[in-house]
């Protein structure tokens, strides 16, 4: 079973996957541990003490758990000091692994910025470094000719700037290709981590008929 989050995992459902923890991955998203931002982009979602608390819960039930950096805005949720936090905090929690990518504007997304972000110099800081953007489309596909990301070089050094940090913290990151296909033709980091899952109780299971 695979999931992603940006709420707080239930106990309920702590004890369903701590019953087969080979058989589940799940990702928790989150991108700041700035209580205000949270609250101004994210205003419907966990905390991040919440969002951290289950990281750490669902790696204690033997969950193979990773953390989702998506989506990072550039200029507000990934400055250095900003990374460093978040990738100790997720790293003390006992997370290995980081998902992560640019925010990706739909029309949609837009309108819901301008709709929920009563501080207009935030919203300007957030809009402003798509100006110089491209029109892109998301891998799964559909019309997307209104969608607009980060240039492709603007990413990349950002991507390389993001790794650096990550490896300081003992984190391996992982570029969401489905948002990045002019980046990286990876899949979904998700589905890596079940297959990660299945394996490591593979290996368990072989070591005990040796």
């Amino acid at each position: 079973m695979q999931f992603v989050t940006k709420g707080e995992v239930p106990k309920t459902f702590l004890d369903l996957f701590a019953e087969h923890p080979e058989l589940v991955a799940g990702q928790v998203g989150l991108t700041t541990l700035d209580m205000n931002l949270n609250a101004a982009i994210e205003p419907k979602a966990a905390t991040a003490v919440q969002r951290l608390n289950s990281l750490g819960k669902l790696i204690d039930v033997g969950v193979t758990a990773s953390l989702r950096a998506d989506p990072l805005i550039y200029g507000v949720t990934g400055h250095d000091k900003q990374l460093e936090n978040l990738f100790a905090s997720v790293s003390e929690c006992g997370v290995k692994d980081v998902s992560v990518s640019y925010l990706f504007l739909r029309p949609a997304i837009i309108g819901s910025l301008r709709r929920n972000i009563d501080d207009q110099e935030l919203l300007d800081r957030i809009m402003k470094p798509f100006e110089k953007g491209s029109y892109s489309k998301l891998r799964s596909g559909g019309s997307q000719s209104g969608d607009k990301t980060l240039s492709q070089d603007m990413r990349q050094k950002e991507f390389d700037r993001i790794r650096c940090i990550a490896s300081q913290y003992g984190l391996s990151v992982q570029v969401c290709g489905c948002k990045n296909s002019d980046i990286t033709n990876g899949k979904c980091h998700l589905t890596n981590l079940t297959v990660t899952a299945r394996a490591r109780k593979l290996r368990e299971d072989q070591a005990n008929l040796w």
